[in-house]
């Protein structure tokens, strides 16, 4: 595999046949290390033409690449990493116009959605396709992380952000997720699985507590079924009960604490994760993908969405290891 390293102004200095090891991560969460990469290079390539704070790392016509931001010299080895394409995004922040309280997208399709939320945010490097995807999305968003508010808008209406990288630009589209409701992944496929289930920190009521004072507060009260969904209706109190307060006086309306109470609740619910290596699967699954685990010795058998891949290439050759779940 060839690697493409530019300058800050994207021109092409080298392709990069020689290194040890790059790694790239690319993920729905938009902390640092979910959207990151890491090129390990021999320190005499290195030195041939140096690979500066400010270049870019890229494999064409795909998503892995970015933007260097850190350098370390540790022996004989030049470790340069920094945030993807996807990274960068989860940089930026949604604002509301001026004047205004919410950033909106109403009935749109969803590649002008992207174009309106990103806006300039990033001058000429990124461009969104001018083509209809067919998907009509909606969404408010009030100083919103970009990246997370994409991904979870596009996720309500079954969607993915797809991003390629042009050598000039970083191109974003919508595109449909796909639900792989035929392939099960499980120990059968002799790859490497780990699953787990969490509901030690997982709550399943939640008391809201809005605008007013002792008898006079506004109060909503909700509980989180089994099956996800949320209601108003009272469930047993017993010991599989788990309480915890949202206190939110601000809030503007009985609406707006109800939705804010909702999103709290479904943050703390059970964490259901299974990490497979699909190296042996003959698809490119894509991050938003819907896949089916099965974990023959616990049992454990969950449909979640493609949630992080990671890339490598190293002197064994290339790999893709996915994660599905939290």
């Amino acid at each position: 595999m060839e690697l493409i390293h530019a300058d800050e102004n994207l021109i092409e200095l080298q392709m990069l046949t020689e290194f040890d090891v790059y790694e790239a991560i690319s993920g729905l969460g938009y902390k640092y290390a979910d959207n990151d990469f890491e090129l390990q290079i021999p320190e005499s390539v290195w030195a041939l033409r140096p690979i500066q704070n400010g270049h870019y790392i890229y494999q064409l016509a795909t998503e892995w690449g970015g933007r260097v931001e850190n350098i370390e010299h540790i022996g004989t080895t030049v470790k340069c990493s920094g945030p993807t394409w996807r990274g960068m995004l989860a940089r930026k922040i949604i604002s509301p116009p001026a004047g205004q309280a919410y950033r909106s997208v109403t009935s749109v399709d969803a590649n002008q959605a992207i174009s309106t939320l990103i806006g300039t945010s990033f001058g000429t490097l990124f461009t969104v396709s001018a083509a209809v995807s067919g998907i009509t999305v909606s969404g408010s968003f009030r100083y919103a992380n970009m990246l997370g508010a994409i991904h979870s808008m596009l996720q309500q209406y079954g969607s993915r952000l797809e991003i390629v990288f042009s050598g000039t630009q970083v191109e974003l589209s919508v595109q449909s997720s796909v639900d792989y409701v035929d392939v099960e992944l499980s120990q059968d496929y002799e790859a490497p699985l780990q699953s787990s289930v969490a509901h030690g920190e997982a709550y399943n009521h939640v008391i809201a507590l809005g605008r007013g004072e002792l008898v006079d507060r506004e109060v909503v009260e909700l509980w989180r079924l089994d099956n996800g969904t949320v209601t108003t209706t009272a469930q047993p109190n017993d010991a599989a009960d788990k309480q915890f307060i949202l206190d939110f006086p601000n809030a503007e309306s009985l609406e707006e604490l109800t939705n804010n109470a909702t999103a709290k609740l479904l943050e703390n619910s059970p964490v259901e994760t299974i990490k497979i290596n699909l190296e042996e699967i003959d698809t490119d699954l894509k991050l938003g993908d819907v896949v089916g685990g099965s974990d023959n010795i616990t049992g454990l058998k969950i449909s979640k969405p493609i949630t992080q891949k990671i890339f490598k290439v190293d002197n064994k050759g290339k790999t893709i290891n996915y994660k599905a779940g939290e």
